[in-house]
């Protein structure tokens, strides 16, 4: 008997038109997205609710060669439909484990999850430059702003998750994240040796992530035993690192590559947005 019985149908979609280049300009434009349905009802372990999603995103790409150097940048806005279905649960007098109940058995049934219609829409872009300096060096700048929009868990969660020990709360007055990050980067590229350094700067607004509930004691919320309690919240963010990557590949082993990679990103929690008031430890952010 299935505990979790998430059945899900993706159907995804994808155009693209490349327009005939013309004196170094490219122009690519196309549309792109998925539909989404999620059925949860034939399980005894309800974490999320039945749901069906529809999400839609047309964009323009544009491509400007001058010489050494290259401009690029492009525009998109996402839409995402958002319905989950409501769900009452009651125990299974043959089995004694809960299950979806329906019409005249739904009196006096647990109600974890309510029904709710959503949509979600946004405008993301950038732009960046490319310099090729000779040969062997080139260096690279971008600005872009992202949207993503929330998850079924992070807006519907309501259940114990049995793979994690955490019962998890959804929030359903989510807003969109929206991002802007600022890039820098530097290639070498030799013949035995490719090096190439990145650092990025990102604001995100209303970032989603899951933040531990705390009772009037001071003490874990706990509402099935053996289960921390966890609850996704939003708050403004900053994210900043960087990245090194080398690749040597040497004389007269050219087919044989040693590759190396270091990054660092530090995730600081800036609050607002309804989350805890920041403290020591709550300064940065969880799961990262």
């Amino acid at each position: 008997m299935p505990g979790l019985f998430l059945e899900l149908n993706t159907y995804s979609f994808d155009a693209k038109y490349y327009f005939h280049e013309s004196k170094g300009l490219s122009v690519t434009a196309g549309v792109n997205g998925m539909y989404q349905d999620n059925k949860v009802d034939k399980g005894t372990d309800f974490i999320i609710p039945s749901y069906q999603q529809f999400d839609v995103g047309p964009f323009v790409y544009l491509k400007k060669s001058l010489g050494k150097l290259v401009i690029a940048g492009g525009l998109r806005y996402d839409v995402r439909n958002f319905n989950n279905d409501d769900l009452y649960i009651a125990p299974n007098p043959a089995t004694g484990f809960d299950h979806a109940v329906y019409g005249s058995d739904t009196v006096g049934a647990e109600h974890p999850f309510s029904n709710y219609k959503h949509t979600f829409s946004g405008l993301s872009g950038s732009f960046g430059l490319s310099y090729n300096i000779n040969n062997e060096w080139s260096v690279k700048a971008n600005i872009g702003r992202g949207f993503r929009s929330p998850n079924i868990s992070e807006i519907s969660a309501n259940g114990a998750h049995p793979g994690t020990n955490m019962y998890q709360i959804g929030n359903l007055n989510f807003k969109p994240e929206f991002n802007l990050q600022e890039d820098l980067g530097v290639t070498y590229n030799s013949t035995h040796i490719t090096i190439s350094a990145d650092v990025f700067n990102n604001n995100i607004q209303n970032y989603i992530f899951n933040e531990k509930l705390i009772n009037s004691q001071g003490t874990d919320s706990v509402i099935v035993p053996g289960n921390q309690t966890f609850k996704f919240v939003a708050s403004k963010a900053n994210l900043y690192g960087g990245e090194l990557s080398v690749d040597i590949h040497p004389h007269p082993l050219d087919w044989l590559h040693f590759e190396n990679s270091l990054s660092v990103v530090y995730g600081t929690n800036k609050g607002g947005n309804g989350s805890q008031k920041i403290t020591d430890s709550s300064r940065y952010l969880p799961f990262i």
